[in-house]
């Protein structure tokens, strides 16, 4: 995934949060902290979240892949990855009735919307190894989740 960037400061290993606003907003902050999104950003991911949602059951690991589109509020692609301590539920994007009890969350910040559909096929290409699933599932610090996105985001 050249040009987007996975990087230490934006892997959370412990999220604690009560639900999906919450758990968007303290990745969405991350981002904005390293100079990746303005604070407009994360109220655009919110937005967008309500309307077309972005939660994915996979075959042993649910998790959310929030964005919003670009409007001049990304200053430079990202990726933030939090791990969440404890499930939190977001609406399927394959069915918005249904939820997911998402384990991670994976919030893109990309310059250029027509990249978007490119890294989220990428995503979910490495998404459905189940060597990585095991991998992110076992994944507990930020350096062996950083270590998983390299290993299998990064050498796309």
């Amino acid at each position: 995934m050249q040009e987007v960037f996975f990087q230490e400061d934006l892997v959370l290993p412990e999220i604690t949060v009560n639900n999906s606003n919450e758990a968007i907003k303290q990745t969405g902050e991350v981002l904005h902290k390293a100079g990746f999104v303005s604070e407009e950003y994360v109220e655009s991911v919110l937005k967008r979240e309500s309307s077309f949602p972005t939660g994915l059951q996979l075959a042993g690991l649910a998790l959310a892949i929030p964005h919003a589109t670009p409007e001049g509020n990304v200053a430079k692609n990202g990726i933030a990855v939090g791990r969440l301590t404890t499930p939190v539920y977001f609406q399927s994007m394959e069915n918005p009735e249904k939820e997911v009890a998402a384990e991670y969350i994976f919030m893109l910040a990309l310059k250029d919307s027509e990249r978007h559909l490119e890294v989220l096929k990428q995503l979910f290409a490495s998404l459905q190894k189940p060597s990585v699933i095991a991998a992110l599932k076992g994944a507990k610090t930020k350096a062996e989740i950083m270590s998983v996105v390299e290993h299998n985001f990064l050498a796309q």
